[in-house]
């Protein structure tokens, strides 16, 4: 009877060690999935826009913020003079004659919070005039709710392992 116990008990690892990998499996599968294809071309309905306009010496809005990931679309305006439109960290660099706009779109593919500079000098206060773009990482639940079904899975086998031992025990 010792024995079938501890078959059991071994068997009860194996079978949650088992269903711990094939959930862990199966999560970075889902997660891969869920990516998409990032060569896929952005629809209209996919961009994130903003209009900004920029006037001696200032962005309005000064700060965008936006998750990671997301396909960014940036309407630049100037209220007056040639200014520019650079983000650090991006290859964003666009120039507007005044009283000019113009367009441009990029994938918002680095998390953090980057600075919006004038890059064309339109005056004294031209170093003074900034802003910030704010990507947010986009939250990952995948691992957690992996972790938490291996666990739930552990302890309902576990609690099966002992409910049988329990049972074939009161029987004798």
């Amino acid at each position: 009877m010792v024995k079938s116990s501890k078959q059991q008990i071994s068997l009860v690892v194996v079978v949650v060690v088992v269903a711990i990998i094939l959930m862990t499996i199966a999560g970075v599968a889902m997660t891969r999935s869920s990516l998409g294809d990032v060569t896929e071309p952005a629809t209209e309905q996919d961009y994130k826009e903003f209009t900004i306009w920029m006037r001696q010496f200032e962005f309005v809005p000064a700060v965008i913020s936006v998750e990671q990931g997301e396909y960014v679309r940036i309407n630049v305006k100037s209220a007056d003079v040639t200014h520019g439109f650079y983000i650090d960290g991006y290859d964003v660099n666009v120039k507007v004659n005044g009283s000019q706009s113009e367009s441009f779109e990029f994938v918002a593919d680095k998390a953090g919070t980057f600075k919006i500079r004038c890059s064309a000098a339109c005056g004294p206060f031209h170093p003074f005039m900034a802003g910030k773009f704010v990507v947010r990482q986009s939250p990952d639940i995948m691992p957690l709710l992996i972790i938490f079904g291996a666990i739930i899975v552990s302890v309902l086998l576990v609690g099966l392992l002992a409910f049988q031992l329990w049972w074939r025990n009161r029987r004798n």
